[in-house]
């Protein structure tokens, strides 16, 4: 019998994987930490093209992975049968092998695409890198033999990050006792409070602060924008931070001042699932008035007579010195009153 040749190529894709998982709180040696995460059929595909003979093919599609006793690092299984490829499991040398097994029926030039689905799980939120292995392969059973058994196996090592989620949300912020008056031209500090709620699953988690402050035409506030790193951020817990602005306005009117603010998670590998509630925004308005304090420094005559005649009119000129030492300039009115002593006048008697 002349040979017949066969060509099969064995293509094991694995696209990037980022699978989530989430758990309480607690110790990672808890055996089901987390959540059992479907790695679907657009992920793992075997793609087995066969040469000009029609064939008889063994595939054999292999995942090996770490073992599930010993709680570390990710394992992965096709979980059952699939393709209508037998399926067995076992743990050999301390890893998990899960296998899928059968014979394909190929025409001539046939291409058969097989679209897998496995389970994995992580242990650990971390990047896993090369978090397992998946090996395909195949061998044409006689008569055919393969002319070119050198691309009959491919491997694939894809890394998968494993994420927790620490749900952070600003809970409440507020000015405390807010001013509603401040002098023009006077600085007055004030306190922000906010108070942060994790709340998880994970915890705890370190979390960046960032403030933007901003005024109206006229006034000012400081800090405009500053940053701070709370740490260790415990599940249901509300940590309540305070800071310190100065507002001052040099305009009399009534005008706001506004505070943003944004909580992100600085952990590692750890996702804030809802970031929308960890913003929140304040507005103060307050009514700045002008303050003028006027006070007379000093009264006096301009070069007074020591002595006039009887029935004698004389001209006196009164001068005044006035100060204001608020902020603001002013008009003000002067009221005066005159008078004199028994046998004596005096005009105008005010």
């Amino acid at each position: 019998m002349y040979p017949t040749y066969l060509n099969i190529i064995i293509q094991g894709k694995v696209h990037p994987l980022e699978t989530s998982w989430w758990g309480p709180s607690v110790d990672y040696s808890e055996l089901h930490r987390g959540c059992y995460v479907t790695v679907a059929a657009d992920q793992i595909q075997v793609t087995v093209t066969n040469g000009d003979e029609d064939a008889d093919v063994d595939v054999d599609l292999l995942l090996v992975s770490a073992d599930p006793a010993d709680m570390a690092g990710c394992t992965i299984s096709w979980g059952d049968a699939q393709a209508g490829l037998d399926f067995v499991e076992e743990v050999l040398e301390g890893k998990l092998h899960s296998q899928l097994s059968g014979t394909l029926s190929m025409a001539a030039d046939d291409v058969v695409v097989l679209d897998l689905e496995a389970t994995l799980h992580c242990f650990e939120k971390s990047l896993h890198v090369d978090a397992f292995e998946l090996a395909a392969g195949a061998a044409a059973l006689p008569p055919v033999w393969d002319e070119n058994s050198a691309n009959n196996i491919e491997k694939n090592w894809p890394d998968v990050t494993a994420w927790e989620y620490a749900d952070l949300k600003i809970v409440t912020q507020y000015v405390d006792s807010p001013p509603t008056d401040i002098s023009v031209g006077v600085p007055v500090m004030i306190d922000l409070v906010k108070v942060i709620h994790n709340n998880g699953p994970y915890g705890p988690v370190d979390a960046q602060v960032d403030k933007l402050a901003s005024a109206d035409p006229g006034c000012d506030v400081a800090p405009t924008s500053d940053s701070v790193v709370v740490n260790d951020i415990p599940v249901s817990t509300d940590v309540v931070l305070n800071e310190a602005f100065e507002i001052q306005c040099s305009e009399p009117s009534t005008h706001s001042f506004y505070f943003d603010n944004d909580v992100t998670v600085l952990t590692e590998h750890v996702i804030d699932p809802d970031p929308a509630n960890s913003t929140a925004s304040v507005q103060l308005d307050v009514n700045a008035l002008a303050v003028a304090d006027v006070e007379v420094i000093d009264q006096y005559f301009e070069a007074p007579p020591t002595e006039i005649d009887v029935s004698e009119e004389v001209v006196l000129t009164l001068v005044k010195v006035l100060e204001n030492t608020g902020y603001s300039p002013v008009e003000v009115e002067v009221s005066k009153t005159a008078s004199a002593s028994a046998g004596a006048s005096i005009l105008p008697a005010l």
